[in-house]
């Protein structure tokens, strides 16, 4: 008798350990899934402060005026009025530069977070 109150507890953590694991590999593909979307192009400033937090962006533009916040961190303002906040020692002041980067505010503002700039 307690040989089968075993097995049948036995049995139960078994099927709880597979569905624990169906759980498991069906998050990570949603996940991934979340993380492939492609990234939202926006055109102007308007367009960006319409868009909520953490959402990936595209944007194409000129640098108008590069400004330093502290060293290795810039400002950079696109000629459609976009300020692009960029980590990195480079200058990219009157290049044609395509963003990659998360929405993110600063005070009232939203501006970009970038992740990758290509020029």
């Amino acid at each position: 008798m307690e040989f089968d109150k075993r097995y049948k507890g036995f049995v139960v953590l078994t099927f709880m350990r597979r569905w624990a694991f169906i759980v498991f590999v069906v998050g990570m593909l949603v996940l991934m899934l979340l993380f492939s979307l492609p990234s939202k192009m926006v055109e102007s400033d308007l367009e960006l402060q319409s868009l909520g937090l953490n959402e990936k962006v595209e944007v194409y533009g000129e640098v108008v005026s590069e400004r330093v916040i502290y060293p290795g961190t810039s400002l950079l303002k696109l000629d459609n009025g976009i300020d692009i906040v960029f980590e990195g020692l480079e200058s990219f002041l009157g290049k044609d530069v395509r963003v990659f980067g998360m929405v993110s505010v600063y005070g009232a503002r939203k501006q970009i977070s970038a992740r990758e700039i290509l020029f």
